[in-house]
């Protein structure tokens, strides 16, 4: 009976030996889907972090490209500011020279006049 009695403990002593192994294969395979679970959130976080670092870059080229924008358009105002300075310096050169034009016509006229009246006066007398 003490043949028996060892034959019972061992079994006893190769299950809890079986048992311990499948405990500690689960207890591995949890670790495992532990890490993979923390590999996952990991990933996406980093997505997230690369999609909240994309709309920034593309908020930055937005910005980048309006102030791109108002400079050509401060630009253009300037050129278009410096062609009407232009013109109305040619405006105002052209309309000097026919008044100094006009006057010596004026004067010339004045002089033609004068010298018709004097020939005129001369022809009376």
């Amino acid at each position: 009976s003490t043949k028996n009695m060892s034959m019972v403990e061992m079994t006893n002593v190769v299950h809890e030996a079986l048992f311990g192994e499948i405990a500690a294969k689960n207890a591995a395979s949890e670790a495992k889907n532990a890490a993979l679970e923390a590999k996952m959130i990991a990933a996406s976080a980093d997505d997230k972090i690369a999609a909240a670092i994309a709309a920034l870059d593309a908020k930055i080229a937005t910005l980048e490209a309006k102030m791109i924008a108002a400079s050509a358009d401060d630009k253009i105002a300037a050129a278009i500011a410096a062609l009407d300075d232009k013109v109305a310096a040619a405006i105002a050169a052209s309309e000097a020279k026919n008044a100094t034009k006009i006057a010596a016509l004026e004067a010339t006229i004045a002089a033609l006049e004068a010298k018709n009246a004097a020939s005129v006066d001369d022809k009376i007398a």
